[in-house]
């Protein structure tokens, strides 16, 4: 679906961009299960920072995009337990430890779908994989599901995915709805990249979409567009510094970003210092 420009119906779902879905309904030592949706959940994985998993279940078995850390297998197993029934797919967003490390624990029979550029960085061990590169869509329990591919803008392999009857999409790390990103550089990310992969997300996306962050709040297309504004405003001031001859240090120094300091509190390890480098890194 393309979109010129954001309507009315998004400015209004914009300011109530922090939704509400309730207690938790299942609790264990790191994982929390939130209904978000008929048979869909979000499990808010607690160990080291908050890390987002959504299950859909359905006739087929409970699909899920990611894993979580290795650390609360464990704890995920128990909470897949509580939702009563088994995992059929996995859908691997990308290949970092707080997304892929819970894989393992849940065996094999298993089909698991993945970019093609981080396969080989995938716990897929004996079951059944679908490496893509390409929009990819599938049929999981009567119910469309669309796997959206990027590369270089957070890893060197990303997939959205999207569940058009749920409403629903869930970005990984591709978007971090509190916080700065992180590109891994040695992974080829860069900012051009992580600005295009999102603006063609905003593009594909229907209008009444609910986001999901592999980190972060639920969000929606208003607080993206406008989270990909703060993206292309601090790139330009930090490329106008480079212009400038400013040195990496220079730039962490005069504080430059000081009016984003909002986007630096969520995460210990990611600042307005490390954005700068991320950005430097980029040129």
């Amino acid at each position: 679906m393309k979109r010129i420009i954001i309507t009315f119906t998004s400015l209004y779902l914009g300011f109530f961009s922090t939704f509400s879905y309730g207690q938790a309904v299942y609790s264990n030592k790191n994982i929390e299960i939130y209904p978000i949706g008929k048979d869909i959940f979000l499990l808010k994985e607690t160990l080291q920072w908050t890390a987002n998993i959504i299950a859909l279940r359905g006739d087929d078995g409970i699909l899920l995009m990611d894993t979580g850390f290795e650390e609360a297998s464990n704890d995920l197993l128990d909470a897949i337990k509580y939702l009563d029934s088994d995992v059929k797919t996995i859908i691997y967003t990308h290949p970092h430890m707080d997304h892929v490390g819970g894989g393992e624990a849940l065996g094999e029979g298993l089909e698991i779908i993945a970019h093609r550029n981080s396969m080989n960085e995938i716990p897929a061990g004996n079951n059944k994989t679908i490496a893509i590169d390409k929009y990819y869509t599938f049929i999981f329990s009567g119910m469309e599901v669309n796997c959206i591919p990027s590369e270089h803008g957070h890893s060197q392999g990303d997939i959205v995915i999207h569940v058009p009857e749920r409403k629903i999409a869930f970005l990984g790390d591709l978007y971090l709805s509190e916080s700065f990103p992180l590109l891994r550089y040695g992974q080829k990310a860069t900012v051009q990249n992580a600005i295009a992969n999102l603006k063609a997300i905003v593009e594909e996306l229907p209008e009444d979409t609910r986001l999901f962050s592999g980190h972060g709040k639920e969000t929606n297309l208003f607080d993206l567009s406008e989270y990909i504004k703060m993206l292309e405003e601090t790139n330009s001031i930090v490329k106008t510094a480079i212009d400038r001859g400013m040195t990496l240090n220079e730039m962490k120094e005069s504080d430059l970003l000081i009016d984003y300091g909002q986007w630096d509190q969520f995460f210990s390890f990611i600042t307005k210092e490390t954005w700068i480098e991320d950005i430097y890194n980029s040129y």
